[in-house]
């Protein structure tokens, strides 16, 4: 949800519905790399609102069938859709799908790569089904075992994130 709301203003803005679903069953805690598990949607719905130029996005979360642990994380999309010879590049280093849509949409072509190896890193995958002209579904399966809630005594206390002090640094050479 965190990183749907982060990205919905810019579906908002080019017309496009995001949704987000959790399947009933999915545990309400489970033991993760929660900043890993963040860069990866970010990375999947980044690129599905770079190539969907109408219709909607949606993004599941469910139980996996055949791994105890697992969770699936899919994202589907209305986009433009790839043949089968571009989805067997598509985890390449550096691989544009179509450089004239590279040249719109930028981008280095690390995203997904590094997005399935931090996958692969959490006891996971992720998989690609796509049609030209009918949309892509990425679903990534990660080993995230239950937990019980924790307690508040661990639970940081309201603003104290706040209190660290950060320094980021942006480097852009895009418009």
């Amino acid at each position: 949800q965190d990183v749907c709301a982060l990205m919905g203003q810019e579906a908002q803005s080019k017309g496009i519905k995001l949704e987000s679903t959790c399947d009933s069953d999915v545990p309400p805690w489970v033991s993760g790399d929660e900043t890993r598990v963040r860069q990866i949607l970010f990375n999947l719905l980044s690129n599905a609102l770079k190539f969907t130029k109408e219709g909607r996005i949606s993004v599941r979360v469910r139980r996996s069938k055949s791994h105890a642990n697992g969770l699936v994380l899919s994202v589907q999309d209305t986009g433009s859709g790839m043949d089968r010879q571009t989805v067997e590049q598509l985890f390449t280093r550096f691989f544009q799908a179509d450089t004239t849509r590279r040249r719109r949409a930028s981008g280095t072509g690390l995203g997904l790569e590094i997005s399935r190896n931090l996958a692969r890193m959490m006891g996971g995958d992720i998989q690609v089904s796509s049609q030209p002209g009918v949309g892509s579904v990425f679903s990534v399966t990660l080993q995230l075992p239950a937990v019980d809630a924790p307690s508040v005594e661990t639970l940081p206390e309201p603003g104290e994130d706040q209190a660290r002090r950060l320094r980021v640094l942006v480097a852009e050479d895009h418009p």
